[in-house]
This record gives C-alpha cells, sequence and structure tokens, in this order.
C-alpha cells in the first residue's frame, strides 16, 4: 500500500477527502488529453491505479488477511484498476475523436458551401455580363450580314461592315467536343455567313442571329450534314446514295428547321460531349411520326 500513497504524494497516514484532492490534481495534470509528454500515459495509468487501491473497501481489509490471499486480490484489484483506468482514458479518447471528427465534418461543408456559392456567383456574374452585353447590341441597332473568319476552342470572329468600317470581333460560342457550335445547335465553320445585329453608337456591342441563315451557310450545312445522314442510314442497314441522302436532308429542314439538322448531325454523340444534341435526344427525335414519314418517304 505504500507505494500507492507514494504515487499519490501522500503520507500513508492521509485521509480519504485527501486522496480524492491529490487524485483529481495529478489525473488532470497527467490526462493524455491534456498532457502530450510520452510518461503521460504511464502516470495517468497509476494514478489511477493507485486511486483504486486506496479508496476500495477490499483494499483496506486485505491488511488483515493472509499473505497468498492478499497477493491475489491485490493482482485482481491492480488489474481491475488498470482497466478501468484504460476504459476511461479509451471512454475519453472516444470523445475527443467524435468531437474532432464532427468539428472537422462541420469545416467540409462549410468548405462546400462556399465553393458551390463562389462558383454560382461567378456562373450568375458571367451570365449577367453577357446578358448585359448582348442587348446594347439592340439599342439604337442595325443589321449587316456577317462572315465567319476564325473559329477557336471556346469562340469565333465574326466580320462585318458597320458605320463605314469594317469590324472583325470575337464571340463566344458553344463548345461541343470537336466543334464548336452556334445558337442553332450547328457546328460553326470559317466562311458561314449570319446576320449580325450592332449598336450604331458602338458597333463593338454586336450580337449574331443564327436563323434565317444564308445560302452560303445553307451549303456548308449540307455538305457537313449529308456525311451524318449516309453513317446513320449505314448503321441502320439502309440503301445509301446520294438521292436518298440529300432527300432526308432536305425533308428534315423542310420539316424540323436547322434544329433538326442539329439533331441529325449529333445522332451519335455522347451525352457528356453534347448536352443539346446528342444520342438520347436523338432517340426522342427519330420516334417522332414527321421523322418516320420522312425515313419511309426516301427510303
Amino acid at each position: 500500500m505504500h507505494k500507492y500513497y507514494k504515487i499519490l504524494g501522500l503520507p500513508e497516514n492521509a485521509s480519504k477527502q485527501e486522496i480524492k484532492k491529490a487524485y483529481r490534481q495529478l489525473a488532470f495534470q497527467y490526462h493524455p488529453d491534456k498532457n502530450k509528454s510520452p510518461e503521460a500515459e504511464r502516470r495517468f495509468l497509476e494514478i489511477s491505479e493507485a486511486y483504486e487501491m486506496l479508496t476500495s473497501p477490499i483494499a483496506k481489509k486485505r491488511l488483515r488477511r493472509s499473505k497468498a490471499a492478499h497477493q491475489k486480490e491485490k493482482e485482481e484489484e491492480i488489474k481491475k484498476a488498470q482497466q478501468k483506468a484504460r476504459d476511461n482514458m479509451r471512454k475519453r479518447y472516444n470523445e475527443f475523436k467524435k468531437q474532432e471528427e464532427k468539428a472537422q465534418t462541420k469545416q467540409y461543408i462549410i468548405g462546400i458551401y462556399l465553393f458551390v456559392a463562389i462558383v454560382l456567383l461567378i456562373v450568375v456574374s458571367y451570365t449577367s455580363y453577357n446578358y448585359w452585353y448582348d442587348q446594347q447590341a439592340y439599342t439604337n441597332s442595325d443589321t449587316t450580314m456577317g462572315r465567319i473568319t476564325f473559329v477557336d476552342y471556346r469562340s469565333y470572329m465574326i466580320a462585318f461592315h458597320a458605320n463605314g468600317k469594317k469590324f472583325n470581333l470575337e464571340k463566344n460560342g458553344d463548345r461541343a467536343f470537336e466543334d464548336l457550335n452556334g445558337k442553332n445547335g450547328m457546328p460553326l465553320e470559317i466562311g458561314e455567313e449570319f446576320l449580325v445585329v450592332f449598336n450604331q453608337d458602338n458597333p463593338k456591342y454586336f450580337d449574331v442571329l443564327f436563323d434565317p441563315i444564308t445560302r452560303q451557310t445553307f451549303k456548308i450545312y449540307e455538305q457537313k450534314t449529308l456525311i451524318k445522314i449516309k453513317l446513320w442510314m449505314t448503321e441502320n442497314e439502309m440503301k445509301v446514295d446520294d438521292y436518298r441522302a440529300r432527300c432526308f436532308f432536305v425533308k428534315i429542314y423542310e420539316t424540323f428547321g436547322i434544329p433538326g439538322l442539329a439533331a441529325m448531325y449529333y445522332f451519335n454523340e455522347p451525352l457528356v460531349e453534347n448536352t443539346d444534341n446528342n444520342a438520347w435526344t436523338f432517340e426522342t427525335f427519330s420516334n417522332q411520326q414527321e421523322f418516320k414519314d420522312i425515313v419511309e418517304y426516301c427510303q
């Protein structure tokens, strides 16, 4: 018993209150959650064991028992005290980990909300600016014919004359994997012609109208779409020749307009590469009775 008083720094005649007071002070000092020193856990276990031994009624009666019984009970009490100390430490550690994980999860959620808010702010700001920019073209506006001169990954250049001057200005398009599309869904290509609306006070504010299209643009659309029509006919085991393919092109344009040509052009496009016109949307498009009538007519 002497060593347990020594662990708590007390004389052997210390009272129960002194034992409790010493235990609380030392347990607080060496608790692993508070003390990060290598010896903290071992000291905390010794202190807890000493407290359990000195406050246990069984321990006090042990002095009156035989040496063998005393040793056996001592070992059992030591094991109980050590186990209780471990359980207490494990419980505290688990509570600490739960609080830490909860705080970390909260930080993650806050981070995600902030990220989403920033992305939305950027998208709204960008969209609002583009809308405002396009609307300036319709203030004191006039129209002229423009011609595509350059097509890049995200934008294109269109040349037009306004107020006696020539302009060659940049405009954003809609990216669809290998192609850059206009607002009508068809791919942009150098040489295509479209009507341009511009602000007479400042022609740098302009917008491009993709419908109606000129004869030049119609020819380009025809050349590009006929290739896709023949490919679709081949995949569907139809008889393929220029006459039947052009029949499809003309009838689709007459029935569905440019959106129909865009649907046909991207009939095998994956959804991730073009969300507006792709294999899924073409499935719906081709199931329309009007399209089935065109297939029957041209075959």
